[in-house]
């Protein structure tokens, strides 16, 4: 389902910019006031965030919605 590849390409992406911030799974949930939980399914690509949400992870890891999106 195409939801799935989303779902999977966003937290690969969400992945590959904490890890390039040099922080854990659980720094970055207390940044975005998300559970550690919800950062690894997100990950995995096991749940879809909101959009409010995505965009305040988006900001709190550096980039931008257009360089994420490109």
């Amino acid at each position: 389902m195409e939801s799935d590849y989303i779902n999977e390409k966003i937290g690969n992406k969400i992945k590959e910019l904490r890890n390039r911030n040099g922080l854990t799974q659980q720094e970055l949930a207390d940044r975005t006031e998300l559970t550690k939980g919800f950062i690894s399914q997100l990950e995995r690509g096991q749940v879809s965030p909101s959009v409010v949400t995505l965009l305040d992870l988006i900001e709190c890891l550096g980039s931008t919605a257009s360089n994420f999106f490109k």
